[in-house]
């Protein structure tokens, strides 16, 4: 599942919105939202128009975004974070679906 999240790479950010206790990040090429606990260590509409320089997850633990403006987002995968049935969905234009 890591391996296709990395098609994130090279894909810019065009929109971001934040609400209660959920993210969107709208990529050039994928619709990514996060409903656990999730860290940006930059304000989260600074993302606009940079890329994603690398992706990694660690199972149980966290997903990690790096940006090409320095910044990264951090999406807890901590089972004590979960309101739902999953932290995050991530919609590829190509229709691939990554749901952890």
């Amino acid at each position: 599942m890591s391996s296709y999240l990395n098609h994130l790479v090279g894909m810019s950010v065009t929109a971001v919105d934040e609400a209660d206790d959920s993210m969107w990040l709208r990529f050039d090429g994928c619709s990514f939202r996060s409903f656990t606990k999730h860290i940006c260590s930059v304000p989260l509409g600074s993302l606009v128009g940079n890329s994603a320089k690398s992706v990694s997850l660690i199972p149980d633990q966290g997903l990690a975004i790096h940006f090409s403006n320095g910044g990264s987002l951090s999406v807890s995968l901590a089972p004590e974070h979960y309101t739902g049935p999953e932290a995050f969905v991530a919609q590829f234009l190509d229709g691939t679906c990554v749901v952890q």
